[in-house]
């Protein structure tokens, strides 16, 4: 598959972002505020508390718990979470994509296990595949789900060598028999194989992958 050509439009999800940050950082507020109050009911000093946010000005604290916090704020939204996958890559080249992702505030996992776990809990996942065997770098949404493979086998290969052994010098006949097994497997695939970004491996811009991993997550 060829990458795909540089739109000449701004990603609208760029922008949707800026308002998504601005909302994120009202909720982190509020969050920081129920923190004063939970310590200060708890029996700590404003004094201490002062200490510990590096303030010597008391009277932001005493604004903060002279007003009752926000009715019914709502749960927080998911956090999203970046599944890279860099085999061959340099540690540079890691380093310089993680601190790329981190500046937006997106998570990192390297694990596929901890990304299909994430992704079954319904956490929006993307893969950044840029791993050097590859001609492009894969940018997309995955899923998590099971896959089941059937298998065809003599029903002595069920068995633990040793009772294999002791039943063929029994003269077992069945030991032949086929059975069919299932085998299930956590799978990860890309969520929509039309909406995922390919860009050239060649050079790899940091910043570039971070905007286009915020694109797909639309």
């Amino acid at each position: 598959m060829t990458p795909e050509s540089p739109s000449t439009e701004p990603a609208a999800e760029l922008l949707t972002r800026v308002a998504g940050t601005r909302a994120a950082q009202d909720r982190a507020a509020a969050v920081h505020d129920q923190a004063i109050r939970d310590a200060a009911a708890a029996g700590h000093p404003l004094t201490s508390i002062a200490s510990t946010l590096g303030v010597t000005n008391r009277k932001r604290l005493y604004t903060v718990l002279g007003r009752p916090p926000a009715d019914h704020p709502g749960p927080p939204p998911p956090t999203p979470v970046v599944f890279l996958r860099g085999a061959g890559a340099t540690t540079t080249s890691w380093q310089n994509i993680e601190t790329a992702m981190h500046t937006r505030g997106l998570n990192t996992v390297r694990d596929r296990q901890q990304a299909w776990n994430l992704a079954r809990a319904d956490t929006p996942v993307i893969l950044v595949d840029f791993s050097t065997g590859t001609s492009d770098v894969t940018v997309g949404r995955v899923k998590a789900r099971w896959t089941t493979t059937a298998t065809t086998r003599p029903l002595a290969q069920l068995l633990p060598r040793a009772e294999r052994e002791r039943l063929a010098a029994e003269g077992a006949t069945w030991l032949d028999t086929p059975v069919t097994t299932e085998d299930r497997h956590a799978d990860l695939p890309l969520a929509n194989p039309d909406t995922t970004t390919r860009l050239p491996n060649q050079s790899i811009d940091p910043d570039q992958l971070a905007r286009t991993v915020i694109t797909q997550l639309r």
